[in-house]
């Protein structure tokens, strides 16, 4: 944290030789500045203002900006969830509702401005829905039959709390009466304005 009294998010910075870190800073948003030296060839860049590496090493400056994370099964292995749905049988949750969580690296008040739900194969048309309950969040929930996304649209101070709140709730539902039976793959993401999880 900006403070330095604790970790709120760690990563890998590197290639395949050598590096040498020499400060870190961190601002009040919770992006990470990092100055070193590297020998790799292949040390993650962008944008940089020197693209070739000109030598046997170079100096850097790298600035890490934390970004809003969405986990689908909370502390089990991963971050994916699976359901099966049954047909007739009703909606079918499609994400662990008591354990799915939305964080932004550890900062529970930074505002998350949206989420989308997207069905990627959609098979079955306007018969497939996603759906979820916003429950007093004042998150705004629109569901495109074409398109099988389900926007969520925050409130301008909408929190990753109340973002997990409404995805917990998010569920799948086919009421086709010969649905086709390839397994359907969705994804979640959320966003601050700037970057997706």
């Amino acid at each position: 944290n900006s403070a330095g009294s604790a970790v709120i998010h760690s990563t890998y910075l590197g290639g395949s030789v050598n590096e040498m870190f020499g400060h870190v800073a961190v601002d009040t948003n919770g992006a990470a500045y990092v100055t070193g030296y590297t020998s790799s060839s292949n040390f993650p860049t962008s944008n940089p203002i020197q693209a070739t590496p000109s030598g046997t090493g170079e100096a850097f400056v790298a600035k890490l900006t934390p970004t809003p994370q969405v986990d689908l099964n909370g502390s089990a292995t991963g971050i994916d969830w699976s359901a099966t749905f049954t047909e007739d049988s009703g909606a079918t949750a499609i994400v662990d509702a008591s354990n799915l969580f939305v964080l932004h690296e550890g900062l529970s008040s930074t505002v998350i401005e949206s989420g989308e739900v997207k069905l990627t194969n959609l098979l079955d048309g306007s018969n497939e829905a996603l759906s979820a309950n916003a429950g007093g969040t004042g998150i705004g929930i629109s569901y495109d039959t074409g398109t099988g996304t389900l926007t969520l649209t925050g409130t301008g101070t909408s929190t990753p709390a109340q973002f997990q709140q409404v995805l917990r709730t998010a569920t799948y539902n086919n009421s086709s009466q010969n649905p086709n039976g390839t397994a359907r793959n969705i994804t979640v993401k959320v966003s601050d304005g700037s970057v997706n999880s």
